[in-house]
């Protein structure tokens, strides 16, 4: 759970939130492999969370955060030569933290690619 029970100055029993968990976290994969190639399809996300108490009649800051997508494709070419593909935050989903309806910040961490040839000079390399 992401809530807690605390006793207030006053002696009585409150419910709060806990600063930094969510409610759930899902995560999906899809793999597949054979002789030569290599591939997988990531997701992940979770539920939004508590960024900062507030006080009063200043609201807390609540953080929602993004779905991520990520792919990797990879081929092996023979034992010492591989090329891989790799493809991160495909979604490029925006991160906000929001203080009620007000979005107080927003932000989005972009998508990576990135693409590399890997060579073994060994000769009994697998």
């Amino acid at each position: 759970s992401s809530e807690t029970h605390v006793v207030s100055a006053s002696q009585k029993v409150m419910t709060v939130r806990l600063a930094g968990q969510s409610d759930y976290s899902s995560n999906f994969g899809l793999f597949y492999q054979d002789r030569h190639w290599d591939s997988s399809l990531l997701y992940r996300s979770f539920g939004p969370r508590l960024y900062a108490y507030g006080f009063g009649s200043i609201r807390d800051i609540t953080e929602y955060p993004p779905q991520s997508l990520d792919f990797t494709l990879s081929y092996r070419l023979n034992n010492r030569t591989r090329f891989k593909l790799l493809a991160e935050n495909l979604l490029n989903d925006r991160i906000e933290f929001r203080q009620g309806d007000l979005v107080t910040s927003a932000y989005e961490t972009g998508t990576t690619i990135g693409l590399s040839v890997s060579y073994n000079a060994e000769s009994g390399a697998p």
